[in-house]
């Protein structure tokens, strides 16, 4: 007897990738939910049937509450989220618990490790590899970035993310710190990178980037 997968992120691309990609196993019974109901992996000649829950970014309680319910419903074997935005959601609630055994997930404590980034400065540097240098308030060469320790945060009940400053000055920098203060108290001041990179998107095309928004990935 087929097992069932159901996967959260229904209108994300990469989400309808896996979808086609073990669709073409024929071995699951394949569910998908997301954000909307006409989310993109709902029209999957794979996708038996597709549910709504609600939108993550916005509530995360009411996600986790909605999604509950479509667990409930459809009771799948495995549950695969294909994004940080449920994921997190996820890892960050009691109902992981609940769900553990069924998710398709990276192992929870390295996954939130992996948002903090003083910490994973820390493993870079131990590990030899050269790392963005520290600015100081006092004694900084601007520009500097400032960034959040946490890559995501929860406040109230909402999802915070991607915060990131270029500051050029002292007024910018305060201005910056004012702003990432209202959910952490203390943020990463780091040296800008010198020079460009430039990332190949097509043939004759090239993109032109400040390397250090590109140091992720």
């Amino acid at each position: 007897m087929k097992k069932t997968m159901l996967f959260l992120d229904g209108d994300k691309r990469a989400t309808l990738s896996i979808i086609r990609s073990i669709g073409k196993m024929n071995t699951y019974h394949i569910l998908s939910a997301g954000k909307s109901k006409t989310d993109l992996c709902r029209f999957s000649k794979y996708c038996e049937k597709h549910y709504k829950y609600d939108d993550p970014e916005k509530s995360i309680i009411s996600f986790i509450h909605s999604l509950k319910e479509i667990i409930k419903i459809s009771k799948p074997d495995y549950i695969f989220p294909c994004s940080d935005i449920s994921l997190f959601s996820i890892y960050t609630s009691s109902f992981y618990d609940e769900i553990k055994e069924k998710l398709i997930a990276p192992n929870k404590e390295t996954y939130l490790l992996s948002f903090d980034k003083d910490k994973m400065q820390k493993i870079t540097a131990s590990c030899g590899v050269k790392i963005i240098e520290e600015a100081s308030f006092n004694e900084c060469e601007f520009p500097i970035v400032v960034k959040p320790r946490q890559s995501r945060t929860i406040i109230e009940d909402r999802m915070i993310y991607g915060f990131r400053k270029i500051v050029h000055n002292k007024k910018g920098l305060e201005k910056a710190l004012f702003e990432v203060n209202q959910y952490d108290k203390k943020p990463l001041l780091q040296k800008m990178i010198k020079g460009k990179a430039l990332v190949y998107l097509q043939p004759q095309k090239m993109a032109n980037y400040l390397p250090h928004l590109l140091m992720n990935e």
